[in-house]
């Protein structure tokens, strides 16, 4: 094959053949999914994966969406992990921050129980959890045999409830769906199970809580509930966890990402970029994995990112030591959205990685024998990272169809916001409020928290319709809720934990009651422990 580009002296002409044939194979299209016989697509079931994808109110506190760790902007991963280093960060192993075995994972719920109330957790307090590998992209997930970093997401999907064998093949990703809403770190509450999930949904409206929903989504929700939709989509049975898991299969299934550069004829590649191909191919060994239209051969290796004792990745789901530390190969393409990278978001940009990949490793126990030195120029670097730039389908980076998405509620200007300073208590401890649930008129539990007080002291809580925002001295504390406009004052039992710093409570109140006139009112609340 011809090029318009002259070779550098030294490089291999085949290489060059190597980029052009990749371009016009891809002309056409990315390789066909192959999709459960059990499990066909359907416009409504799309779309109303679509809605479940997006829909916080999936979640035991109403604050996290599948979207929430899966933005197509960052490439289907989370952009929070860079945006929001620390509140994305997993302590690791050890349980101490600011040590090597640190994890830039994806936050999920506070911890929280079956009665809505929150609890301390051992690592993050009373803020979110969060998890202990960093998202992996949800784009073109269709294709590939196994999900989850550690593949423990196969093909045959079983009824969450009964456990029989629903889809006998292709179902990898009913498998992984059927996965967060029930985890107590990512979308669920202790001891969540499915069956509490259908109930808990089948009677709201879809994207309750969001804003700027796509029209065509607007147009398939029209005023439904999930449990209208569940049987236009599927026929009579209503909600169920097996439906939930299929329609969120369906919609990411048609989320195929084939637009990048380096999928279309390479004409307008630069010579830079078109060098950094011959790199890929030879000197930087990276097609020895990422290869084929999608730039994975869909394997597990230890590539030696960290040592095997932190995760032992596919070891801990086939207990085989030899699968110890292997993790699986991702697709390049969108690669470009998608830092901080690998699984524990151990490397914060592209460059971090080739620089990885160029000393081969950190030579852990079990590393692949093809991850070693590669003694890449600086030149050959600067011409990798060009040619990883051409990864990026534009529709991803741009949330265009059909990558396009509602605006979540923790985007909106709608989550509550705590304002003014707490006035120190016994021990000199200055309580915390804690208000993330959505404040909405759908929301029967809404949950109010209090942390850091005197444990056994009795607390009351002040709501009102008025606020004094530079807070009114009385009694020896700051007051930030009017108390000459109308309030409800309600007294909690006795706050959990022991000693000064140690009290926590949860007040659950159930906005449904009240009035549609309400909707649309502040109101402000202030914790007051005696």
């Amino acid at each position: 094959m011809l090029i318009d580009h002259p070779l550098r002296p030294g490089r291999l002409a085949s290489v060059c053949g190597l980029i052009v044939a990749l371009g016009s194979q891809a002309a056409s299209q990315l390789p066909d999914q192959s999709i459960p016989p059990g499990n066909p697509i359907t416009l409504d079931k799309l779309m109303l994966g679509k809605a479940l994808f997006w829909d916080e109110q999936l979640s035991a506190t109403g604050t996290v969406a599948c979207g929430t760790c899966h933005m197509p902007s960052a490439g289907g991963s989370d952009p929070r992990s860079s945006l929001a280093p620390e509140a994305s960060t997993h302590p690791g192993l050890d349980g101490v921050y600011g040590t090597a075995d640190d994890v830039l994972g994806s936050p999920g719920v506070v911890r929280n129980l079956a009665d809505a109330s929150y609890a301390p957790d051992p690592l993050f307090g009373f803020g979110p959890r969060v998890t202990t590998r960093k998202a992996p992209s949800f784009i073109n997930a269709g294709f590939a045999p196994s999900l989850f970093w550690d593949g423990r997401a196969k093909g045959q999907f079983v009824d969450p409830l009964s456990g029989a064998v629903l889809l006998e093949n292709f179902a990898a990703l009913e498998t992984q769906a059927a996965e967060p809403p029930i985890d107590a770190v990512e979308m669920g509450h202790e001891g969540i199970a499915w069956s509490a999930i259908p109930p808990r949904i089948e009677g709201l409206r879809p994207l309750e809580l969001a804003s700027d929903v796509p029209a065509e989504l607007t147009a398939f929700v029209d005023g439904a509930t999930y449990q209208q939709l569940f049987e236009q989509a599927f026929g009579p049975g209503g909600v169920t966890p097996a439906r939930i898991a299929m329609a969120l299969a369906s919609y990411q299934r048609k989320l195929v990402s084939d637009q990048a550069k380096i999928l279309k004829k390479p004409l307008g590649f630069t010579q830079l970029e078109l060098d950094g191909g011959e790199v890929f191919a030879n000197e930087g060994r990276c097609v020895a994995c990422h290869k084929g239209l999608l730039f994975t051969d869909h394997s597990f290796r230890n590539t030696g990112v960290r040592p095997i004792g932190e995760d032992r990745g596919l070891g801990a789901f086939t207990g085989k030591p030899e699968d110890d530390g292997k993790f699986r190969v991702p697709s390049l393409l969108n690669v470009g959205l998608r830092a901080p990278l690998f699984h524990n978001g151990g490397a914060s940009s592209l460059a971090e990685v080739i620089e990885f990949y160029d000393r081969g490793g950190d030579f852990h126990e079990n590393q692949d024998p093809k991850i070693e030195p590669l003694g890449l120029s600086d030149q050959q670097k600067l011409e990798l990272l060009a040619y990883l730039g051409t990864f990026d389908d534009p529709r991803v980076r741009d949330e265009l169809p059909p990558f396009d998405r509602p605006t979540l509620y923790s985007e909106s200007g709608r989550v509550p916001v705590e304002y003014g300073l707490a006035t120190p208590g016994s021990g000199g401890f200055s309580p915390d409020a804690i208000a993330i649930d959505p404040a909405s008129i759908t929301n029967t539990s809404f949950a109010l928290g209090l942390n850091g007080a005197l444990g056994g002291a009795p607390a009351i809580l002040l709501i009102g319709s008025g606020q004094e925002p530079a807070g009114i001295s009385l009694l020896g504390v700051s007051w930030f809720v009017a108390l000459d406009q109308p309030f409800v004052q309600l007294v909690t039992p006795a706050l959990e934990g022991s000693g000064a710093g140690q009290g926590y409570t949860t007040t659950v109140l159930d906005l449904s009651a009240l009035a549609p006139t309400q909707i649309g009112q502040s109101f402000h609340g202030q914790w007051a422990v005696l």
